[in-house]
């Protein structure tokens, strides 16, 4: 059958589809080029195993994790699905759906957006709605994606189950990269989807779901999760490949690449280059890529007399290890080994992924002093920061391709491999005949990146015009913040990111650099604290300690609060300035609601009690939302009224009941937290318990005497709309009366119920004396529910007679409404 051509992703102008679209589209733009195009005729290994084929081929849903050792060219595979698009699947002579999406996602370990599921599922979702009929994208309107931004598996559930899908393939490559408690959640909800759709019954219109992951070898954390994924989703239905039993065949697929790498070298040099890189029998992908590049960068290099000579191509290591080991010797000899261990530094303890800009302003600022920088009246503008040496720009070049990846429309790059060869932990020390293996301590690279970015925003000369006025969403203000993040971005980086290396790096290091930490977050001049823009800082932010609280410098605050050296540390003068006004955030406030307990038991020991011009009266409620039981115990302790008032027009005990703490609402009610006052309160704990499905809570609520009569009406309301199917069980077996309206536009429980779809709660609320309107069914017709159209009609027609109404009977037949 011949291979049809992969279709352009589809514009969407509608809103409701432009909305959805946009939201998406962060996802799916980080991966778009998350890899290198693959070569042509590659990975027939693969393609042409008899498990693949039968994975493709099934007429089911099917999974396949291909396991190997890093370098093994899965990532390749996985760029080819996706080049190929739907072609390679309607090889087959007897295509098993109409038509073939194929999305993916790449994970990437050191870019905190590609080691999540949400951006996953995101990415996911924005390529579904891209390729496929649009009859899909109406499930995702924005008000229902506002509603589940949170959780988006749910869309991703629903969305995979409609028949105009057809075959829908995910491809979920480098899952080992991901954090460990996302990987397991991600594969969680990847089985759950596949659990569903497998169990459909056949006759049913159904799309087939096909899962590919890869992952470095099965061994640890990741083979507890394959294993997990296999008992979950099925034995039989979960195949495993194991790419290093294919050892050989990709060695042999590498000879075509290697002469098209041989072609950059002078050609009296080109034989060589074939022969050494074909002498290797484990050669892959990563070991061959990176000699090649390791030969070609250092061949014909020559500094201060300095290159390698022709003999070390009859040396070259086999294994990827060796190559990383020579190429940063080669290296260290020619530039220096410590300016070399700055750039490693920076590149492996970068929050996120930085661009070739950043690195060489990084490395410009590598070796300056932040305490010189603080106390010197020097200033820079950012063109002046960035004019770098350009014995940096030659070294960072001559390590692209073998410890770094740089391209134009990407940030900068470790792969696994080198990540784990360099840096050091308890697995990872330093060998005997190997200079680099284990050698970056990660606090020690945060050290590096502190004195950086804390000597940045000490020199940094910035016009106050060209800043913000305050955290404020207007056309001004966002016109100069995108000038910010084209020209100066690493002010951004900076600016964000410096509490975090401050306190990632060693305490005794930290000790040295406090005093410009201290500058930096006491100084009131408005260029110097040009960064606290960047944290959304608001308007009234005091300088010292509550600025160091506010962007989580927790030892600069600690060290504030036990040697304060002038008044504005001082939590008296805090509480006393004429201009602050009460919705400012006091240091407590701040310390509680980050979960900062032992910075806030410091507080308190100091002194620090609630003030009328401050909002730490808000406390409370914020131990209580963050399930901070410590924290609460403690505010309690020290006299915080648990029924007290708060900015927040609720109560901590409805803060709890939100988020779910079940040990916390224990702890308020035994303290005294009163469910009801006079009948009214600020919020409605019952309702908020129910609405999120905290099922636990509304049985203590209930045990405890909430008056369910008046909180029971908007409880059972949410639930219904939110589908828990217990909570409204338990909330009608305890006497509530279905039929009240929340309010005129809502509606009752059974209307917002069969609006959304839940047949089971709709036969609940029918079965306790739900009072069935004409609007529910005509409702469930048009949604094509006729499961939940016929539960609807029997009642409703009942209803009819027992009005005396034989009229709207007769009618109602003769319109062949269904029966129930």
């Amino acid at each position: 059958m011949p291979s049809q051509p992969i279709q352009p992703m589809r514009n969407y102008t509608w809103y409701r589809e432009a909305r959805v679209m946009e939201t998406l589209r962060e996802g799916y733009d980080i991966n778009r080029h998350a890899h290198r195009n693959p070569q042509r005729n590659t990975g027939r290994w693969f393609f042409d195993d008899p498990r693949v084929r039968q994975w493709r081929d099934s007429a089911d849903s099917s999974i396949i994790w291909l396991a190997g050792q890093h370098g093994r060219g899965k990532s390749q595979l996985t760029k080819s699905l996706v080049k190929r698009g739907g072609a390679w699947w309607q090889e087959i002579e007897s295509p098993v759906a109409p038509h073939t999406t194929v999305c993916y996602c790449f994970f990437r370990a050191g870019d905190p957006r590609r080691m999540t599921k949400y951006p996953a599922c995101a990415a996911l979702l924005h390529q579904l709605f891209g390729y496929t009929p649009s009859e899909v994208i109406y499930k995702a309107s924005p008000r229902w994606w506002a509603q589940t931004i949170c959780d988006p598996w749910d869309l991703f559930e629903e969305c995979a189950a409609d028949s105009h899908v057809g075959q829908w393939v995910c491809l979920l490559d480098g899952v080992d990269e991901m954090e460990p408690e996302e990987r397991r959640d991600l594969l969680g909800e990847v089985c759950r989807v596949y659990r569903a759709l497998s169990r459909r019954p056949q006759e049913e219109p159904r799309s087939k779901f096909k899962v590919l992951v890869t992952s470095g070898p099965l061994q640890g954390e990741i083979m507890e999760d394959f294993e997990r994924l296999r008992a979950a989703a099925g034995a039989d239905e979960t195949v495993l490949f194991d790419a290093d039993e294919k050892a050989g065949e990709i060695a042999n697929e590498m000879g075509p690449y290697i002469e098209k790498a041989a072609k950059s070298f002078p050609e009296d040099q080109q034989p060589l280059v074939i022969r050494v890189l074909n002498e290797n029998p484990n050669r892959c992908w990563l070991w061959t890529h990176t000699a090649a590049n390791l030969l070609f960068k250092f061949s014909n290099t020559d500094w201060d007399g300095l290159s390698l000579p022709s003999s070390e191509f009859e040396n070259m290591p086999w294994d990827v290890e060796g190559v990383y080991d020579k190429a940063l010797n080669v290296t260290s000899a020619i530039y220096g080994a410590k300016r070399v261990e700055y750039l490693l530094h920076i590149i492996l303890a970068a929050s996120r992924p930085l661009s070739y800009q950043e690195v060489l302003l990084a490395l410009e600022l590598a070796e300056s002093d932040p305490v010189m920088a603080g106390s010197s009246s020097t200033e820079h503008t950012y063109d002046e920061l960035t004019e770098t040496c350009p014995k940096w720009t030659s070294m960072v070049d001559d390590l692209d391709g073998i410890i770094l990846d740089m391209r134009p429309m990407l940030s900068d790059f470790v792969n696994q491999s080198a990540r784990q060869y360099l840096i050091k932990s308890a697995n990872n020390s330093a060998s005997t005949g190997s200079s680099w293996k284990g050698r970056v301590d990660i606090r020690d690279a945060h050290a590096t990146l502190s004195r950086i970015t804390l000597s940045f925003l000490l020199t940094l000369k910035m016009p106050p015009s060209d800043l913000p006025g305050e955290w404020i969403t207007n056309n001004e203000n966002v016109a100069r913040m995108n000038l910010i993040k084209k020209k100066m971005i690493f002010l951004i980086y900076s600016a964000t990111q410096w509490p975090h290396h401050y306190n990632s790096q060693p305490e005794p290091v930290a000790k040295t650099t406090i005093e410009s930490a201290r500058i930096l977050c006491c100084n009131d001049g408005p260029e110097i604290n040009s960064w606290k823009y960047f944290h959304k800082a608001p308007r009234y932010l005091q300088p010292g300690v509550i600025t160091a609280l506010w962007v989580g410098a927790l030892p600069l605050a600690r060290e504030m609060l036990e040697q304060p050296q002038d008044s504005s540390e001082h939590h008296d003068s805090l509480h006393n300035l004429p201009n602050v006004p009460g919705s400012s955030r006091c240091a407590l406030d701040i310390a509680i609601s980050n979960g900062y307990t032992e910075i806030a038991r410091l507080l308190i020991d100091r002194g620090w009690t609630m003030h009328a011009s401050t909002c730490c009266e808000n406390s409370l409620y914020w131990a209580a939302c963050g399930g901070n039981a410590e924290a609460v115990n403690m505010l309690l302790d020290h006299g915080w009224d648990v029924n007290g008032p708060t900015n927040c027009a609720t109560t901590p005990l409805d803060g709890a009941c939100l988020k779910g703490h079940r040990e916390i609402v224990r702890i308020l009610l035994d303290r005294g937290a009163k469910l009801h006052i006079g009948l009214k309160v600020a919020g409605n704990p019952l309702g908020l318990a129910a609405g999120n499905g905290h099922y636990d809570i509304v049985q203590m609520l209930l045990g405890h005497g909430i008056h369910f009569r008046i909180y029971g009406i908007e409880a059972l309301w949410s639930a219904c709309r939110e589908g828990y199917v217990e909570i409204v069980r338990v909330l009608l077996e305890k006497g509530l009366t279905p039929n009240v309206s929340l309010n005129p536009r809502s509606g009752t429980a059974l209307n917002v119920a069969v609006r959304r779809g839940y047949k089971e709660i709709v036969r609940l609320l029918v079965d306790h004396g739900a009072r069935v309107i004409e609007d529910d069914i005509k409702v469930a017709l048009e949604k094509r529910l006729d499961d939940v159209a016929k539960l609807l009609t029997g009642p409703y027609i009942a209803s009819l007679l027992d009005d005396g109404c034989p009229a709207a009977l007769e009618d109602k037949q003769k319109d062949n409404w269904p029966l129930g």
